[in-house]
C-alpha cells in the first residue's frame, strides 16, 4: 500500500492532505448548528433559540472542562508511570 509522504513534496498540499479530516468535521458541525438554529427558531420561536444558544455554550464549557481534567490526569498517570519504570528496572 502507498502512504503519503507528509517530509517531502508541496507544503502547502500536505498540510491541506493532513488537515481535510478536521476541516470536513468543523464543516459538518457548523452546519448542524446552523440546521438546528434555523429549525428551532422557526419552529417554536426567538426564546427557545436564545435557550439553546446559552445551554450549547455551558454545555461546550463543561465538555471542556471534563476533557482538560481528564487530559491533564492521563499525563500525571503516565508520567508516574514512566518514572516507575526508570526507578525500578
Amino acid at each position: 500500500m502507498n502512504h503519503p509522504d507528509f517530509i517531502t513534496g508541496n507544503i502547502c498540499g500536505n498540510l491541506l492532505f493532513f488537515s481535510s479530516p478536521i476541516l470536513l468535521a468543523n464543516l459538518l458541525a457548523v452546519s448542524y448548528q446552523l440546521i438546528d438554529s434555523l429549525w428551532i427558531g422557526n419552529l417554536i420561536g426567538a426564546d427557545a433559540l436564545g435557550a439553546a444558544a446559552v445551554s450549547s455554550t455551558v454545555i461546550f464549557a463543561v465538555l471542556s472542562f471534563i476533557i482538560g481534567v481528564n487530559n491533564a490526569a492521563l499525563t500525571i498517570r503516565n508520567g508516574s508511570c514512566v518514572f516507575l519504570e526508570h526507578r525500578n528496572p
